[in-house]
Formats: C-alpha cells, sequence, structure tokens
C-alpha cells in the first residue's frame, strides 16, 4: 500500500518563523478559549471569536485581485463566489472546482479564503466556486452537509459535467469535501472527478488522534480543543458515524490528493482514511510537509512549501480532468 509521502529537507525560513511563534502561543490560546468556562459561555465565545475573525477578513478585500474575476451569486440562498483568472477564461463546462472553507464549521466565509481559492484558481487555470455553506451556531453539521451537497447538485444543474468537476476543502471545508463526495450516490448524484483535502479533519471522534504521535507537536492543539467544538456542531454519535468521511462509504470514491503538516493533528485523520480507501481498491495519495501549521497552504498561500503544495494539487487536478490519475 502507498504510505504518506514525507517532503525531505528543511522547511523556509518563513515556514519556521511561523511555526515557532504558533507552537509558542497558538494552542495556549485556543485552550484557554475552549476549556476554561462552563458550556454555555464557550458557546458564546466560539460565536464571538467566529465573527471576529470574519469581520477581520473582509480587510483582504481592499487589496486588488486584478488577475482574477469575482462574480458573486446566490445558490438555494447560501453565498457563493466563482472566482476566475480574467485572461484566458475558462468556461465551467471544461473544468470547474467546487471548494469549501475551512474554519471547525465555526468561522469562515467567501472573505477569509479568497487569497487560497485565488492561488488554486491561478495554478489550476479552472474557475472555483467558493460556497458560503451555514455553519454553527445557525445550524448543525447536518445540515452544512446538506448545503454542499446542494451546492454539487446547483454546479452539476448549469452544465458543469462531473468528470471535470474536483471538489476541494482545507481543515472542516476537506471534511466536507470528502463528505459531498461519498454521500452524492446516495442523493442520486454522481460522483466528481477528485477530491482534494488540505489538513481534512475527516473523523469527529477523537481517540485515534489523541494517541497519534503528533498529538503533542500539533500547534493547534486539535485533539485537545476539538472535542468542544464537535460536541456543539454534531452532538449525537450516531450523528458522527454517518458524517464524517472515515466511517463512509469509499467504494465509489473517485482518486483523492491530502496534503497536510507533517506534525499536525490531522495526520492521523489523513492515514486513516488512506488505509481505508486502499482497502477499498480507491486511490488516495497523502503528502505532509515538515514544520508547517495547520492547513498551511490555505493560511498562508505564498509560503515556498505553500507554492509546492499548490502546484501538486494542479497535477493532480489535470490528471483527474485528462482520465490519467489513478483510481486505485
Amino acid at each position: 500500500m502507498t504510505a504518506v509521502v514525507k517532503i525531505a529537507g528543511p522547511a523556509s525560513l518563513r515556514a519556521r518563523i511561523i511555526h515557532f511563534f504558533a507552537q509558542l502561543l497558538l494552542s495556549r490560546i485556543l485552550i484557554r478559549t475552549l476549556t476554561t468556562v462552563g458550556y454555555d459561555a464557550t458557546s458564546k465565545r466560539i460565536t464571538r471569536v467566529g465573527r471576529g475573525v470574519n469581520r477581520i477578513a473582509r480587510l483582504q478585500r481592499l487589496l486588488p485581485f486584478r488577475k482574477y474575476l469575482l462574480v458573486p451569486g446566490t445558490w438555494n440562498g447560501l453565498p457563493v463566489e466563482t472566482v476566475s483568472l480574467r485572461t484566458p477564461r475558462a468556461p465551467i463546462e471544461n473544468g470547474v472546482i467546487l471548494y469549501f472553507h475551512g474554519g471547525g464549521f465555526v468561522l469562515g466565509d467567501l472573505n477569509t479564503h479568497i487569497r487560497a481559492v485565488a492561488t488554486l484558481s491561478r495554478v489550476t487555470g479552472l474557475p472555483v466556486v467558493h460556497v458560503g455553506y451555514r455553519q454553527y451556531p445557525e445550524v448543525d453539521l447536518a445540515t452544512s452537509v446538506q448545503d454542499c451537497l446542494g451546492a454539487y447538485r446547483q454546479l452539476l444543474s448549469q452544465g458543469a459535467d462531473p468528470a471535470k468537476v474536483i471538489i476541494g476543502g482545507d481543515s472542516a471545508g476537506g471534511f466536507l469535501a470528502f463528505t459531498t463526495a461519498q454521500r452524492a450516490p446516495q442523493h442520486g448524484l454522481p460522483v466528481p472527478a477528485g477530491v482534494i483535502g488540505i489538513s481534512p479533519l475527516l473523523e469527529l471522534d477523537n481517540g485515534a488522534r489523541s494517541a497519534h504521535q503528533n498529538e503533542p507537536t500539533d500547534v493547534f492543539a486539535i485533539a485537545t480543543v476539538l472535542p468542544f467544538i464537535s460536541e456543539r456542531v454534531c452532538p449525537t454519535a450516531d450523528l458522527v458515524r454517518q458524517l464524517e468521511p472515515v466511517s463512509g462509504p469509499m467504494d465509489a470514491m473517485p482518486p483523492s490528493l491530502i496534503v497536510a503538516s507533517a506534525s499536525e493533528a490531522l495526520l492521523c485523520d489523513a492515514e486513516r482514511l488512506q488505509e481505508r480507501l486502499q482497502q477499498a481498491g480507491r486511490s488516495c495519495e497523502v503528502v505532509a510537509w515538515p514544520s508547517q501549521v495547520h492547513a498551511f497552504p490555505a493560511i498562508f498561500p505564498r509560503l515556498p512549501e505553500s507554492r509546492q503544495a499548490f502546484a501538486r494539487m494542479a497535477s493532480f487536478v489535470t490528471e483527474c480532468l485528462s482520465g490519467t490519475a489513478t483510481l486505485s
């Protein structure tokens, strides 16, 4: 079976600086925010932080996007934005990426990930449809999944060929990308050509992750803080098993690519999904970079390692759309 591909060599200076300060401060801040007060107060903190991050992210719109065409829209009541290069223009019939942003199901929107989405459009030459699915506290995770399935259905209704569609996402958005591909046949939809996950969350149960060798090296302290979010967005064990990609159907999955940090706890999720997919005879490539933070290409798309990751994503997209990607 194919193992995780770990990129050799030292990380770039910028990446090491980011990782150092994240390791110094970030896990302490997150643990303090989510674990030091009662249930109701924590829920209010999560909502307040999410709204604050989304407000700050609007500032990215102040910088020009001269090379890109940004087309806002509404699908089934959800905000969407199609990001593409101004020249050459590429119709969605020739290929398109459906993207779900990350944010732990509690924050993130079309503003927080605009730079990453634009980069993905540039390196692939394809339009990227970025979906603003609903999140906690407005809805639970099951509704977020339905929003993403509805977005995929809408994309196909507009003329996109499923054999030319890639579904992608980072972190929680990676969860939604994989579960959308898995559940599509159950909803009468064809599977897409491929799936890309950037540090995807793939399992809500925390047992394997807490025992993984990366648990103490994860600067986001995901194994510690995730249960405090999961119990709010997906409170029942039955719903967890129904929705999480690691527990989902594998037999119809298209080729998939996962990029991650070699030191993050969610590498455990990637390894476990890769194993299950390969047992089902399906293809899943996992590539991990050293000394990176969680979801580094989405958060810091201009890092040298992020450029490498986006280049691998572009090659994967080309393979999927040309039919040369390995299925098993």
